[in-house]
């Protein structure tokens, strides 16, 4: 199988959608996951003609960077004659003149022959769920990347240290509810050790057998630790809940992980 370069590919849609026809491609990348699917899904572009083009609308454009690439990407801000467009699976921005814009996306047609029309109020919905699922991302990205963990990892460790001393059962908080069945105290141990391989993977080199031992050995120690102190007590239940959220945590950080590799 022969894969033509983005710019042949694209400027033979380009000439086709300027004489006026629609057309249908196979969507290739994954920037506007999850709204369109790599290999797919396929989307079909109307010309842009006299079109009154707004925030949200999926175009394709080209850019110049320095040799001409085409992007299927949402414009998320206009200015003029000046256009923002964005991935809904990407960080980075792109800026171009309307000139530039050559198409337009009219409906995306599912693997299953399914036929989603890019108006109305279904189109909106998804929409809005896409943009929804950027701006966590984006915002997962941007409090979770390595340079952030760098000073939240000796804080998350500096908070477990505080929790494993500090007279919590002086403070009147009741633990013994129920949600689902479970006690608060158990979910509240879970989940504040579903983070700890997180933050030892950098300082263990993500070598992942030994951020699993350390986790591990973290909610451990901790609960043994209030064992010695004589206002704090230890629960069977509550290191079974600590070594649970870990290994939780570091399975949730081991598929991500395998899943970026992959």
């Amino acid at each position: 199988m022969i894969t033509l370069p983005n710019s042949i590919v694209f400027e033979e849609v380009t000439e086709r959608l300027q004489r006026g026809e629609i057309v249908t491609i196979l969507l290739r990348g994954i920037s506007m996951q999850p709204l369109l699917h790599n290999g797919k899904d396929k989307v079909t572009l109307a010309p842009i003609g006299d079109h009154i083009l707004q925030k949200g609308d999926v175009v394709l454009f080209r850019l110049n960077i320095p040799q001409p690439i085409y992007l299927l990407h949402r414009i998320i801000e206009i200015d003029g004659d000046r256009y923002t467009m964005q991935g809904d699976n990407c960080v980075s921005k792109e800026i171009a003149s309307r000139d530039a814009i050559v198409g337009i996306l009219k409906e995306i047609r599912r693997p299953n022959g399914k036929v989603q029309p890019c108006s109305g109020l279904g189109w909106e919905l998804l929409s809005a769920y896409a943009l929804c699922r950027k701006h966590v991302h984006n915002l997962a990205r941007k409090c979770l990347n390595e340079k952030a963990r760098r000073w939240e990892a000796p804080l998350y460790f500096i908070m477990l240290a505080i929790l494993m001393w500090a007279p919590l059962n002086g403070l009147g908080i009741p633990m013994d509810n129920f949600i689902f069945g479970i006690r608060i105290d158990h979910l509240y141990h879970a989940s504040i050790y579903l983070f700890c391989a997180f933050f030892w993977q950098d300082w263990l080199n993500r070598n992942m057998k030994l951020v699993l031992l350390l986790a591990i050995l973290t909610g451990i120690v901790t609960e043994f630790v209030q064992y010695l102190l004589p206002y704090r007590g230890f629960d069977i239940n509550d290191l079974i809940a600590n070594i649970l959220g870990a290994t939780i945590g570091w399975f949730a950080l081991w598929m991500h992980l395998k899943k970026r590799i992959a």
